[in-house]
């Protein structure tokens, strides 16, 4: 087991003097109108804290995860997803425990768990996944794929990252599938944000 970093569970508060940006904040709570968004641009184009204003401004409940490289390990970062999500709305032992086991198979076991526990939840949430790029674990991009697909009607999954997933295959692979099969905010969006008030 591992201790959990609770602070990696904390939606980032918006910094003094943000760029306001209500039709982008307005283009992610439409979802174009799909269940997953995704929020793509180098660093210090804003991703965070656009995503950060959309849960401030939102009546909705957001569960939020910054991933960094310790999450590779998929047992990790689905712990995380899952105290996140048990936040907004309980989702059961049955995850915890799969998660707690060390013979329990992540695709076999945790990720069908932990995904029939989302599509299950009845509170419209937001899973916020922010610095997915840092995911290199093909079994952790597999496994957000999966909990994509399962995501229930009134709720959304938001991704944030420099980058897409590196390509592993053709195109269609899950983790290349994930951006772009919902609605994308780019670098330009943001920057024309600056100055157009998007």
């Amino acid at each position: 087991m591992f201790d959990l970093v609770v602070s990696k569970l904390r939606r980032p508060l918006v910094p003094p003097g943000s760029v306001d940006r209500p039709l982008l904040v307005g283009r992610l709570a439409r979802g174009y109108p799909r269940p997953i968004v995704s929020v793509v641009a180098p660093p210090g184009y804003g991703k965070t804290t656009l995503l950060s204003q959309w849960a401030e401004r939102s009546g909705q409940s957001f569960a939020w995860v910054s991933v960094d490289k310790a999450d590779n390990d998929p047992k990790v970062l689905l712990s995380y997803v899952a105290e996140a999500l048990d936040a907004v709305e309980p989702i059961g032992e049955r995850v915890f425990d799969a998660l707690a086991s060390a013979a329990s198979s992540v695709p076999g076991s945790v990720v069908p768990r932990l995904a029939s526990a989302l599509s299950s939840m009845i509170s419209p949430v937001v899973l916020v996944l922010d610095d997915v790029h840092v995911l290199r674990n093909s079994e952790c991009r597999a496994a957000v794929s999966v909990l994509a697909d399962h995501v229930p009607g009134g709720s959304q999954l938001a991704v944030a990252g420099r980058a897409r997933p590196p390509r592993s295959g053709r195109q269609g692979t899950p983790e290349w599938a994930l951006f772009g099969s919902g609605g994308e905010v780019d670098h330009a969006m943001l920057r024309a944000a600056c100055w157009r008030h998007w």
